[in-house]
């Protein structure tokens, strides 16, 4: 496969995961639901790691609590994988 400069011709995105935001994530959570593309990918999630992003990045330290009914700790104790769809951006260049 040929690269764009250095890269490969891809794009990964990570997804949020649908269920969950169906069910807890009120319009916000269904409007991601609907435009967001299936996860081809997942892989384990390392939970500490986000709280402890959550709890260093300050401005964003409510955010879970805030848009979602669930306490933080809930949350990633329920999601605890990462999800991803990957994008070929030579079959799919973007704009």
């Amino acid at each position: 496969m040929e690269t764009i400069g250095r890269y490969l011709p891809w794009g990964k995105y990570t997804i949020s995961p649908s269920g969950a935001l169906s069910v807890f994530g009120g319009e916000a959570g269904a409007f991601v639901v609907a435009n967001q593309p299936k996860p081809e990918y997942a892989m384990s999630a390392e939970v500490a790691k986000k709280h402890e992003g959550w709890t260093i990045h300050s401005s964003q330290a409510n955010y879970m609590q805030e848009s979602y009914i669930l306490p933080t700790w809930l949350i990633y104790a329920l999601w605890d994988q990462e999800f991803y769809h990957v994008r070929d951006l030579e079959a799919e260049p973007l704009g």
